[in-house]
């Protein structure tokens, strides 16, 4: 083959690949984001996710506020509180029975307390006469019926002596 049709066929081949080349370009589809930062799609894709996590969160809230009707069937063996004035063992206990604040709860700005097993709002009126006067993060007020003001305390979530694991027999725990 000559040189001279050499040259015409690599002149050929180089304008089919340009053609091609350009060709593909023109005719790509053109992808567009709905957003122009690639941060806010990110912020939606998190906005998104927090508020089908919150309705997750709302259902499991709507399942505690209707527990389902009592079958008789105890959920927990607790040993009741003792009354005022009952034997507690080594001494007598002669005032009234400690209040026991188990759980609270705030879910859309409204504060609720689970307070000796009854549910409790601000303004609420307890067995014994005390109203409910306000529910913090850690405690509940109340207005006793003598007239003075109670605070009720939230448990710690745990000490360290009760969750302290027995040391295995042999040395190392």
């Amino acid at each position: 083959m000559k040189l001279k049709h050499s040259a015409l066929l690599a002149l050929a081949l180089w304008l089919g690949v340009a053609v091609w080349v350009g060709a593909m370009i023109l005719a790509k589809p053109r992808v567009q984001s709905r957003f122009d930062d690639e941060d806010a799609s990110a912020q939606l894709a998190q906005l998104q996710a927090n508020v089908q996590r919150n309705r997750q969160m709302l259902g499991v809230l709507e399942q505690l506020e209707n527990p389902p009707a009592n079958t008789g069937a105890a959920l927990l063996a607790v040993e009741p509180l003792p009354a005022a004035g009952q034997d507690i063992g080594e001494g007598s206990f002669t005032g009234p029975a400690p209040r026991q604040l188990t759980l609270l709860l705030s879910t859309d700005g409204k504060r609720r307390a689970l307070i000796d097993g009854q549910w409790v709002a601000p303004g609420a009126l307890l067995a014994d006469g005390s109203r409910v006067r306000a529910i913090g993060r850690d405690r509940v007020l109340l207005d006793a019926a003598s007239g003075e003001t109670v605070t009720v305390m939230m448990p710690p979530p745990f000490s360290a002596q009760a969750t302290a694991l027995p040391a295995k027999a042999g040395g190392r725990p």
